[in-house]
C-alpha cells in the first residue's frame, strides 16, 4: 500500500525492530483486508533499510494458497529462498539439479537410472536449508520467510501442519526468521509461537 490509512506503519516498524533485534518468529493476525500483507511489505522495506549496519536481510515472501500438498509449498519455499540469496551469493553448492535432467539421464534403462540416482540424488530440502544457513552465517545474512495465507489453502492434501512442522524445524538455524500471516480464524489451526 502506498498509504497507510489503517496506521499499521507503526505496526511494520515494531516488526521489523523486532526481526532486527533477533526474534524468529512474528505472528500478524487480522481478518481479511485488514492490511497484513500492507505491513509485510513495509517490513521488508524497513529491513532493507537497516541493511546499512551491516546484517544483510534477503526476504523469501509467498502464499501458501493454491498449492496441491504441503511438500510442493515447502519445495517452492526453498527454490524462492535460494532465488532470493543468489542475488548477492553463489548458491549453487545448495542447488540441484532440476528434475528433468534426471529424467533424461534415466531413460537409459535400469542400471543407468541407478548410476543417475547415484550422481543426481536431489538433497533433502532439511539439508539444503542447513547449507543455505551456513552460507548466510558467513555474510552475516539473515533470511526472512514470510508465509501468507497458509491458514487458507483447502486443498485436501495440503496439510498446515506439516508445513508448520518443518519451518519449527528450520528454527534451529538462528539466522532464520518467520513471518506468518493469517485470519483470525486461523489462531486454532497455526500455532504462532
Amino acid at each position: 500500500a502506498r498509504y497507510d490509512f489503517l496506521g499499521n506503519q507503526s505496526v511494520a516498524h515494531r516488526v521489523s525492530l523486532q526481526v532486527a533485534d533477533g526474534t524468529q518468529s512474528v505472528g500478524i493476525v487480522g481478518p481479511f483486508g485488514s492490511g497484513k500483507t500492507s505491513i509485510v511489505g513495509w517490513t521488508k522495506k524497513r529491513l532493507k533499510e537497516r541493511e546499512v549496519g551491516g546484517r544483510k536481510y534477503f526476504v523469501c515472501h509467498h502464499s501458501c494458497w493454491g498449492f496441491e500438498n504441503s511438500a510442493s509449498a515447502i519445495q517452492y519455499m526453498l527454490r524462492s529462498a535460494i532465488a532470493s540469496v543468489s542475488t548477492r551469493i553463489d548458491t549453487f553448492q545448495v542447488s540441484s539439479l532440476p528434475e528433468s535432467y534426471r529424467h533424461t539421464f534415466s531413460a537409459g534403462g535400469d542400471w543407468f537410472e541407478v548410476i543417475a540416482n547415484l550422481v543426481l540424488n536431489t538433497p533433502k530440502p532439511f539439508d539444503q536449508f542447513s547449507r543455505l544457513s551456513n552460507m548466510l552465517r558467513g555474510i552475516d545474512g539473515h533470511l526472512i520467510f514470510i508465509v501468507e495465507d497458509l491458514d487458507r489453502n483447502e486443498t485436501r492434501n495440503f496439510e498446515i501442519q506439516e508445513v508448520l512442522a518443518f519451518l519449527e524445524q528450520l528454527k534451529e538455524h538462528s539466522n532464520f526468521v518467520f513471518i506468518l500471516t493469517g485470519g483470525l480464524s486461523s489462531t486454532h489451526r497455526i500455532d504462532y509461537s
